[in-house]
């Protein structure tokens, strides 16, 4: 499918003014990471403690860093995720000022949280209805009359519970949907009131990275981009000419740059997904590139009797349909993960959708440009070698006497 038929951009001539937007991008990007002291890396890269919560009804952010202060936490990130109910958790630093096993942290959070919500003040309940598990309510049920000498039903109704407590979200606002469970008879309904309360929230997601881990993973994601490069570096060469592939890598070093700086001006974290994206981003940027890259030599013997400038517009003008249709098509599938996709993946959507972007702009108005003008002043140079140099006139006289 033609969109555009027989376009006549001349990109080059615009080269200028591109070359200042991208300039104007990258140092905005920098400015902002010599700020906020470089990125911001998530736990992945910085090693802690991430817990993921959700509550009943909408919490305050900072009631919460409230409790978190009380128990020397007050540094730790905390931000809504999805819904006024859910709240991500963020401690980077895993060692409070009294030193406690890294693995206690999670705990040592949700206790204190818990205590401030009182959800237990008064009453002597032992079951978390919202966080135990199937195996937990079937040992609760196996102490009633009807299931003590019936495990399986007990386990059977186990289940049914959680399936219920699922279908309502992962949450019990109260004990009533219980008695709409499947096969559930009213003495079990009536020892989970008697002993079981309904928590204000539960922990979604709990993750921890150690400081060391995180370290070796941030020089392992730098390997990466690093040999990812190096590796285009060496096909371009041989594919095409050396030229070609420094044009390329500029252009990738381009979006990369453009993307970590937006992520940094935004106030995103760079996390192992992150780096997925960019890597993901390099290789589409490259695949734009390379198919402008292949037109141009063609058209190099094609259409030899123009200037060098023209055939690059021609190229880029040539291959302009199937770039536009591509990079509409990816970032619309793209645009569709970051809305519907949830907060786990919105990151690495935003990041595809800045690269897509950026990559079109960057095959179009960054590499091939880049390749025009390393061309022009090659020829340049070529041009000044050939020219023989012209001694005085005197000195010429004296040369042809020393000769006779």
């Amino acid at each position: 499918m033609d969109i555009l038929k027989d376009t006549k951009f001349r990109f080059i001539e615009g080269r200028k003014v591109a070359f200042l937007c991208s300039a104007l991008l990258i140092l905005a990007g920098i400015i902002s990471l010599i700020v906020k002291g470089g990125p911001s890396y998530s736990i992945d890269f910085e090693g802690g403690t991430l817990i993921q919560l959700k509550f009943l009804e909408p919490v305050e952010v900072s009631s919460l860093r409230d409790i978190l202060k009380s128990i020397d936490y007050g540094d730790a990130t905390i931000q809504r995720f999805g819904s006024p109910r859910e709240v991500l958790i963020r401690v980077k630093d895993v060692a409070p000022k009294s030193p406690i096993p890294e693995d206690s942290v999670a705990p040592q959070i949700t206790g204190a949280i818990r205590s401030a919500f009182k959800e237990q003040e008064g009453r002597e309940l032992l079951i978390d209805i919202n966080a135990a598990g199937p195996k937990e309510l079937a040992l609760n049920l196996r102490q009633l009359d009807a299931f003590k000498e019936n495990e399986e039903a007990a386990n059977s109704l186990a289940v049914a519970i959680v399936e219920k407590r699922n279908s309502l979200g992962g949450q019990f606002a109260s004990m009533e949907p219980l008695t709409s469970v499947p096969g559930i008879p009213p003495e079990a309904v009536e020892y989970f009131k008697n002993k079981a309360y309904v928590s204000k929230f539960i922990v979604v997601r709990q993750e921890m990275v150690g400081p060391k881990v995180g370290k070796d993973l941030r020089g392992k994601a730098l390997l990466a981009i690093f040999w990812a490069v190096l590796g285009i570096l060496i096909y371009i060469s041989l594919r095409f000419r050396f030229r070609f592939a420094v044009a390329a890598i500029i252009a990738l070093i381009h979006d990369v740059a453009i993307t970590v700086g937006l992520f940094s001006i935004l106030n995103r974290e760079v996390s192992l997904t992150i780096i997925a994206a960019l890597l993901t981003i390099v290789g589409y940027s490259l695949n734009d590139t390379i198919v402008v890259f292949d037109r141009i030599r063609e058209n190099s013997k094609a259409l030899r009797s123009l200037p060098f400038g023209q055939q690059v517009n021609a190229s880029i003008n040539m291959t302009l349909t199937r770039t536009l249709l591509t990079s509409l098509t990816t970032f619309i599938v793209v645009l569709t993960l970051f809305v519907l996709g949830g907060e786990v993946i919105r990151d690495f959507a935003l990041a595809l959708m800045i690269g897509i972007l950026v990559g079109t702009y960057s095959s179009i108005f960054v590499a091939s440009p880049i390749l025009y003008e390393w061309e022009t002043f090659s020829k340049s140079r070529k041009r000044k070698s050939r020219i023989p140099s012209k001694r005085p006139a005197a000195q010429t006289a004296r040369s042809s006497k020393r000769r006779k």
